[in-house]
Order: C-alpha cells, then structure tokens, then sequence
C-alpha cells in the first residue's frame, strides 16, 4: 500500500509563523517520546510521497538503532513535516558499518505535539 504523505496538504510553507529551529525541536521531541532510533522503529516498506511537504534537515546524532539492532552511524536526518496535518515523516541515511550502499529508510507518519 502507498502511503501519502501528501495527503490534506493545503500549504506545506512554514507560513504558519513557526521558525525552522521551532519545528526541528518539536520534532525531535516527537522522536524522543516515541524512542525513535533508540532500538525502536519498523522502516515503512515504500517511499512515501513527500513532495510537496517542507523539507527540515535536523542535527546530526551519533547514532541511529533499529529494533532489529542495525545501526546507522552518524546518520543523517531529515523531516518532511505536513503542519496543517500537525504529522511528518522521516528520513534516515547513512552508513550500516559494512561498508555497503547507505541505505534510506523512511519512518511515519508521525504526530507532531502542539
């Protein structure tokens, strides 16, 4: 199944007045309660579409630790936040440590607290 991220997307601008440092720690917050990248998190198994979602690069963190114990070091981490939908999804990348291709995983929709 196709999962839309678009869905209910009226304007995706950070119009609404929120800066871009305000949005980035109500996500981070949102990953924390829910212990995302902490052994916690199931990868969606497609692509969602995200195109017409604000793009919101977030700091980098030592490390990123699926349930099934994969790893992604010093991954990198970018939100594609819906604000009128209060949700976004996830994006990780990154290396695993076997030198491999870095793999992109995707993770949501998620909720975003107001």
């Amino acid at each position: 199944m196709k999962v839309d991220g678009n869905s209910g997307v009226v304007n995706s601008s950070l119009a609404g007045g929120m800066s871009n440092q305000a949005l980035a720690m109500k996500v981070e917050d949102a990953m924390s309660k829910l212990d995302l990248g902490t052994f916690k998190g199931v990868p969606l198994r497609e692509t969602p579409c995200v195109d017409n979602l604000k793009p919101l690069l977030l700091e980098k963190t030592y490390a990123f630790i699926l349930e099934d114990q994969t790893q992604i070091d010093y991954p990198e981490r970018t939100a594609f936040v819906n604000q009128d939908a209060k949700e976004f999804f996830l994006k990780v990348t990154g290396h695993t440590g076997d030198l491999g291709p870095k793999p992109e995983l995707w993770f949501g929709p998620m909720k975003l607290d107001t």
